[in-house]
């Protein structure tokens, strides 16, 4: 059975709650990624080793951006809403 995911995934692309904004990565959150991602007391959890350099926070960006374009997954950035 083949299904169409297309409406799901643009549904899902970006959500607003009371407080919060669920939106796709872009290139202006590297530095954040980095920052994040780089910290040992955040990466010993996830098991993985922490960011080197902001390149592999670009690269990451991208993975994320690839796999919601091939409707593989769906990753946010969770923000604090700004009215």
């Amino acid at each position: 059975m083949n299904v169409n995911w297309d409406h799901v995934f643009e549904a899902t692309r970006s959500l607003v709650t009371e407080r919060c904004l669920l939106r796709p990565p872009t290139m202006d959150d590297v530095s954040h990624i980095f920052r994040m991602m780089s910290d040992e007391n955040v990466t010993r959890y996830l098991g993985r080793f922490p960011m080197a350099s902001e390149d592999e926070a670009v690269q990451q960006i991208q993975t994320y951006l690839t796999g919601f374009e091939e409707q593989r997954a769906v990753t946010w950035i969770i923000c604090w809403r700004e009215d």
